[in-house]
């Protein structure tokens, strides 16, 4: 793992903005704007989601990140993409290299930032990306299968933030 993060590192350095272009398309469909619709899954949300969403809007974002219940991405107010592109590119190449496999692995931009900015751990970012799995894993089971991929998404999440706290 440690020897993808430094070569991802280094091509974040030979590719800084094109990697900045390219998340930055994905930030106005991430995973957190949009909610469920079931009480449960809701209160998971709630719990999980509001606290990360309340730190992105008063310090990544500077203003209220537009939600929906369907599946349609809602129009944001302000400027997501200005507001996310300010805060990558501040980033030195090791973050943004971080940054970057976060959000792969989580599917979600803003859940990565809470992250790489260790206002989460790797656990809470795992339940916080792979909520609405959890609660179906929950409710109607789950196989070895499943289990081994979100084992492997956690070991990967752990190296990450090993990664992050390693002296340059």
């Amino acid at each position: 793992m440690l020897k993808k993060l430094k070569k991802t590192e280094l091509g974040i350095a030979e590719n800084r903005s094109e990697v900045i272009n390219g998340l930055i398309k994905i930030a106005m469909s991430d995973l957190m704007v949009f909610w469920g619709t079931e009480r449960e899954l809701v209160k998971r949300q709630e719990k999980l989601w509001l606290p990360i969403i309340k730190w992105l809007e008063d310090s990544v974002l500077r203003y209220k990140l537009s939600q929906t219940k369907d599946l349609n991405v809602p129009k944001q107010q302000g400027s997501l993409m200005g507001a996310f592109t300010s805060y990558l590119e501040k980033m030195s190449n090791k973050k943004l290299a971080a940054f970057y496999d976060a959000s792969m692995t989580l599917q979600s931009m803003m859940i990565a930032a809470a992250f790489v900015e260790k206002k989460i751990t790797p656990e809470q970012a795992f339940d916080a990306a792979y909520i609405e799995e959890i609660w179906q894993n929950e409710t109607w089971g789950t196989t070895d299968e499943a289990l081994e991929r979100q084992n492997s998404i956690k070991s990967e999440l752990k190296a990450l933030r090993d990664y992050l706290d390693e002296s340059v």
